[in-house]
């Protein structure tokens, strides 16, 4: 992949950025549970926070304090090579799962000229392999 980093002296408004955020940690985000204890185990309580939406978040905001006009995208815009030429750079926050055409689509972008941000957490993995409910990973612990 190729990465590009855009200098904030090259900010204008006609360039677009769209930041890649996911629906389940923007969810995780605002949820809380309280702590207790669950098998003798202490369990600290679940606050209104995730430190990916914050990653997410903190990249949104920043490009738009530089000056970019600054869209929130979801990993379903992925799906859609459209979707992504409408942007001048895409930044990948804390990406983790993509399935295969969505990595495709990344790389087709990218080589017709798009620009890509790749920070913290990115893989590889294949998300189509984990359990999805109405849209949301389902796991059970």
């Amino acid at each position: 992949m190729l990465v590009v980093f855009l200098a904030p002296t090259q900010a204008n408004a006609a360039q677009k950025i769209g930041v890649v955020f996911s629906e389940s940690s923007e969810k995780y985000a605002n949820t809380t549970h309280p702590g207790g204890t669950f098998n003798g185990q202490l369990v600290s309580e679940k606050v209104d926070y995730s430190s990916t939406y914050n990653k997410e978040l903190k990249a949104f905001l920043l490009y738009q304090q530089q000056g970019f006009q600054v869209e929130k995208i979801y990993k379903r815009d992925l799906n859609n090579i459209e979707n992504l030429s409408q942007y001048d750079a895409i930044v990948f926050a804390y990406t983790v799962m993509m399935n295969h055409q969505q990595r495709e689509n990344v790389k087709m972008y990218v080589r017709n000229g798009g620009g890509a941000i790749f920070a913290f957490l990115t893989a590889r993995n294949e998300s189509t392999k984990f359990p999805w409910s109405n849209g949301s990973l389902s796991i059970n612990l």
